[in-house]
């Protein structure tokens, strides 16, 4: 059983404060709730209130605590110990984000005048700066990290791709944010096209490094 720590307790008192939030609020919330938002902010799904508690409650609390479950049966697990806090900022930053869009949703359906574009880009925008920070610190894993069959199979590819991955993560973070306040579909191809890049990059560059590592031998 892996043993509680400091991160778990912010956590859980993090994703707590939306939930008790929902409660309170149950009877002044639709019971049609609102869950889901197109380009120009406008809901286009919505879920019942009871179904939306239950399962927005599980994953607010579950994926966390999935993300520390992974480093118990990973194969390299031992390397986790190489960036722990690094795993854990990124473990509290998640669910803080999942926990700002609880909240931010729960609001909108009380009636207040919520952006949730922009709660969400500025929110996600925020999550790319914090990942693109440390990513030179992630060491090789199977479930975080830029996992490329290059990568995954020599550590100084893993390296430099985690280098130029990180300013990339950073760009891209920048533009979420400024994106946050331009048009609905002005948005969206920035985002799509920063996204694409930051994808795309270090997945040619781990190729091509790997082969001169390979030329090498």
């Amino acid at each position: 059983m892996t043993k509680m720590n400091r991160t778990d307790g912010l956590i859980i008192l993090v994703s707590a404060i939306p939930i008790i939030l929902f409660l309170v609020f149950f009877g002044d919330l639709p019971d049609q709730m609102a869950v889901h938002f197109g380009v120009d902010g406008s809901p286009n799904r919505y879920q019942g209130k009871i179904s939306f508690l239950l399962i927005f409650s599980l994953f607010l609390l579950a994926y966390p605590f999935l993300f520390k479950g992974f480093r118990k049966i990973d194969p390299k697990s031992e390397n986790y110990k190489k960036f722990g806090r690094t795993y854990e900022i990124f473990r509290f930053s998640l669910s803080v984000l999942l926990s700002g869009a609880f909240t931010f949703i729960i609001l909108y359906n009380l009636g207040y005048p919520i952006n949730i574009q922009l709660f969400t880009l500025l929110g996600i925008g925020l999550l790319f700066l914090i990942i693109g920070n440390y990513m030179g610190q992630i060491r090789p894993t199977y479930f975080i990290g830029i996992r490329t069959p290059w990568t995954m199979a020599n550590d100084e590819v893993w390296r430099k791709t985690h280098r130029i991955g990180g300013p990339l993560f950073m760009v891209t973070g920048v533009v979420f944010l400024v994106a946050a306040f331009l048009p609905g579909p002005v948005t969206v191809w920035l985002c799509s096209f920063f996204l694409f890049i930051t994808v795309a990059v270090p997945v040619i560059f781990s190729y091509i490094q790997f082969k001169k590592v390979e030329g090498k031998g």
